[in-house]
């Protein structure tokens, strides 16, 4: 899920690589110490209205290259999510997320198995 960042003046984006109810990790380059203030726009598709969410930065990691994975560099943030319009929001993402994850897994798993979904004659 893309988002969209706001700091201190500067603007950035993203994208969401974990998220939940009380925050997300999101791989960007914008670069913030903890405990600082930040704005969010996650870029939800089944949303009216996106509010920007308030969140507090709690970690900030560097890109890590492994040999079969690699972690990009981002930021552990925390909402802060003051109306009961930006909990409602929240969650919705949350649920948008799983369903991607879901769709993500079910296709690479017919993929693996040599199967394109499609019906056989």
């Amino acid at each position: 899920m893309a988002v969209r960042l706001s700091a201190e003046g500067v603007r950035a984006k993203g994208h969401v690589i974990d998220l939940n109810n009380a925050g997300a990790f999101i791989a960007t380059e914008l670069v913030l110490e903890k405990n600082r203030p930040l704005r969010i726009l996650l870029e939800v598709r089944a949303a009216g209205r996106r509010p920007w969410l308030e969140a507090v930065v709690m970690r900030r990691t560097e890109r890590i290259v492994g040999r079969r994975l690699t972690i990009p560099a981002g930021l552990g943030v925390v909402f802060v999510a003051a109306t009961k319009l930006e909990r409602e929001f929240i969650q919705r993402a949350v649920v948008e997320a799983l369903t991607e994850s879901r769709e993500r897994k079910t296709v690479a798993d017919r993929s693996a198995a040599g199967d394109d979904g499609r019906p056989r004659r």
